[in-house]
This record gives structure tokens, sequence and C-alpha cells, in this order.
């Protein structure tokens, strides 16, 4: 085993030794020519997509009570000012307009009018005509006899305030005209004299005394 082991790198080293002296020199080998390089072929363009690729939908965010929801960047982009020419210009501040404080109006109180109860009202009765006057005249005539004559009827008749005794027809007046003979019946079996005083007729008969007046209420 060990000789085998030694004739093998023996044979290698001759092998090398013998092979260096036939190269010939670095100067006397012919130059070979350097091949050009050959014209890549352009890469061929990656196949199109078939469908166009989908943006990926953002989830929107849950909102949870108590909490403030975020900005919203888009909102923001569209408040802010773009294309400034001159960063260092002053930028415009909206005047604040101050309006002067309103003054108290003064609030009348509603006076609030108290219901008065109506009394009710009486319906207007007529008022009664005054009392006429009794006639106290007429009832105190006596009439003493009648007369049928072929011109008028006669009475004989005595009246309060005169002293005689008179014979009156019909229309004559007694007692200074405050009495009026109004008729005189002699035909009847009854006689009788109708007189009228203050509108009141008054029916004496022959041999009637005088009649009291009715008191008054």
């Amino acid at each position: 085993m060990k000789t085998t082991s030694l004739i093998v790198p023996v044979g290698m080293l001759t092998l090398f030794l013998s092979g260096c002296p036939s190269s010939p020199p670095p100067s006397e080998q012919a130059a070979t020519p350097t091949p050009s390089p050959s014209p890549q072929a352009s890469p061929s363009p990656p196949p199109a997509f078939e469908e166009a690729l989908q943006p990926r939908k953002v989830p929107t965010p849950q909102k949870v009570a108590g909490l403030i929801p975020a900005t919203n960047p888009n909102q923001i982009q569209g408040t802010v000012q773009l294309g400034r020419s001159d960063p260092f210009a002053m930028i415009p501040i909206e005047p604040i307009v101050q309006f002067p404080p309103e003054k108290p109006v003064k609030r009348v109180p509603k006076k609030i009018s108290t219901p008065v109860a109506m009394r009710p009202t009486r319906p207007n009765l007529p008022s009664l005509p005054p009392a006429l006057p009794q006639p106290n005249e007429a009832l105190g005539v006596v009439v003493s006899g009648v007369m049928d004559l072929p011109t008028s009827p006669v009475a004989i008749v005595k009246a309060p305030g005169e002293s005689v005794v008179r014979r009156v027809t019909p229309g004559s007046t007694l007692s200074n005209g405050q009495v009026r003979v109004k008729a005189i019946y002699a035909e009847n079996s009854n006689p009788m004299v109708v007189l009228e005083q203050y509108g009141v007729e008054v029916i004496k008969r022959v041999g009637e005394g005088v009649v009291e007046a009715p008191k008054a209420i």
C-alpha cells in the first residue's frame, strides 16, 4: 500500500517537468484573433395582462363610539392653496368682522285684564201710564128728572160747585167745564144720563145720590 501511494505523486511530477520545455515562449506565440461579440437579440416584451390591475380596496375603518374620526387627507388637500410662486409672500388673512353687542330689548309686561262679572240685564219693561185722576165731579152730580122733548132730551141736574139746579142737554158742561153731558136716555123705563170726565164715563140714573169715588191703591 505504501509503495502504490508513492508512485502516483512521482508520476505526476514527471509529467509536469516534461511538459514545461515543450511550451513556446510567450513572444513566439501567434496572436489569436478575438472573436467579435455577436449581437444579442432584444428581449421579447412581456406578455400583456389580459385584465387591468384593479386598485386595492382600502377597508373602511369602523366608527367607534366616543372617538373622533381621523381627518380625510383628500379634504385637507382641497383646502390647501397650491401653486404659490413666492414662498415668502404674505399669506392673506381673512378680516375678522366684529359686530356691536346687541342691545337688550325691553319687554313691556302685558296687562292682564281681570274679567268683570257682568250683571244680568233686565228687560226694559214698558212704563205704566200715569194714574188718571178720579172723576169726582161727575160722580157728585145728582139727576132729579129726565124729559123727552121733541127737539132733544133734557135732564134736570145738580152738579158740584154749582148752587142751583139747571136743565142740561147732550153736549152741555157742568162744574165749570170739568164734566160733559155725553148722552141722555129718556125713552127707557129707567132713564139715565151718561157723563164724561177725564175720559171716564159715569152713568147717573134718576134719583141716584152722590157716589163716592174709589180710593186709589
